[in-house]
C-alpha cells in the first residue's frame, strides 16, 4: 500500500502543514507516542514541528505551521493514544511541519512513527509519501508536476516492531 500526500510548492524556507494520517490504538494500554522520522529523504525538507489531535480532521494540510484551521492540537512526542480495541472514535489525526531547505525538487517517501507502550519501544513506518518543489515558478502552473516518488518496503529505513498502533 503507498499513499502520498502530493507535491507543494512554496517558496524555500516556509514553514507549512501536511495532514498525513490518523493513527488508532487497538491494543490494551496506552501507547505514548515519541517521534517522527522522514524515511527516504533526499534531505532537502526539514521536520519542523509534529501535532495530533483526536478532532475529526478532513484538512489534507495548510500553508503555515501550526496550521491556522482551528482545531485543538498537541505536540505529538509525549502524546498518549489510549487504548481502544474496537474501531472507535478515538483515532489521532498526525499533522507534519516541515520546510523545504533548498531549491529544487525535494521529497520523502514514508513517515516513521516512534512510540512507547510501557517500557517497550516501537516504529511504524506508513508509506506516505511528499514533494516540496521550488521555485514557485516553475511548478506553480502545473505544467512542471511536483510528484514524490513512491515508498519500497526496504528502499529506506527499516520497519521496527509493531504492536498495536495502526493507520486507520
Amino acid at each position: 500500500m503507498n499513499a502520498t500526500g502530493g507535491g507543494f510548492t512554496l517558496p524555500v524556507g516556509h514553514a507549512f502543514t501536511a495532514n498525513t494520517f490518523h493513527l488508532h490504538n487497538y491494543g490494551d494500554r496506552p501507547a505514548v507516542l515519541d517521534g517522527v522520522d522522514l524515511i527516504g529523504s533526499t534531505g532537502g525538507i526539514e521536520l519542523v514541528g509534529a501535532l495530533v489531535s483526536f478532532q475529526d480532521s478532513r484538512f489534507s494540510g495548510d500553508g503555515n505551521f501550526p496550521p491556522s484551521f482551528g482545531i485543538n492540537m498537541s505536540p505529538l512526542r509525549g502524546f498518549a493514544i489510549p487504548p481502544d480495541p474496537t474501531l472507535g472514535t478515538r483515532g489521532v489525526a498526525v499533522f507534519l511541519g516541515l520546510r523545504e531547505t533548498r531549491v529544487g525538487v525535494e521529497w520523502f517517501t514514508a513517515v516513521g512513527i516512534r512510540y512507547h507502550v510501557g517500557t517497550r519501544g516501537y516504529r511504524y513506518v506508513f508509506p506516505y509519501a511528499v514533494a516540496v518543489c521550488t521555485p514557485v515558478k516553475t511548478y506553480a502552473s502545473g505544467k512542471v508536476p511536483c510528484v514524490p516518488p513512491l515508498y519500497t518496503p526496504g528502499s529506506a529505513g527499516t520497519f521496527g516492531p509493531t504492536q498495536n498502533l495502526r493507520p486507520v
